[in-house]
Order: C-alpha cells, then sequence, then structure tokens
C-alpha cells in the first residue's frame, strides 16, 4: 500500500512540476508578444513562483509528516 502511494505521489509531483513549467512558457510568451516581459517582471515572476513552490512542498512534507505520525500509532496501537 504504501508503496502505491509512493508512486502516486511522485507522479502527483512530477505534474505539478510539469504543469509549473508550462505555465511559466505560456506568461513568458504572453508577455514577449505584449512586449512588457523586463528583467524586473522576470524576476518578480521567478520569486512568487519560488514562493508558490516552497509553500507546496511545504504543505506536501506537513501531509507526510502527518501520515507517518498517524500510521505509527496505529501500529503501536496494533491495528
Amino acid at each position: 500500500m504504501s508503496d502505491d502511494r509512493n508512486v502516486l505521489q511522485k507522479a502527483a509531483d512530477k505534474t505539478k512540476e510539469m504543469a509549473g513549467d508550462a505555465k511559466d512558457k505560456v506568461a513568458d510568451t504572453y508577455h514577449n508578444i505584449k512586449g512588457d516581459n523586463t528583467t524586473e517582471d522576470k524576476a518578480a515572476r521567478q520569486a512568487k513562483d519560488t514562493a508558490d513552490n516552497v509553500k507546496d512542498k511545504m504543505g506536501n512534507a506537513r501531509d507526510n509528516i502527518s501520515d507517518k505520525m498517524h500510521e505509527g500509532g496505529r501500529k503501536l496501537q496494533g491495528y
């Protein structure tokens, strides 16, 4: 069961990563066409995207830790 969860989690993480990359490419293309793709704009988008990625990873880590704690609790109780 745990192996299935790990495989699904890895697939979900890779999907998020690819979606983020696609979002960046679409945003860059849009701004290139529109003509407002300054260095400052790129830096601001990168900073925001990095912060969003860190937030997502922290949420995932919190969820994983919570799952491990519940799993450990069940093992201690003999379930």
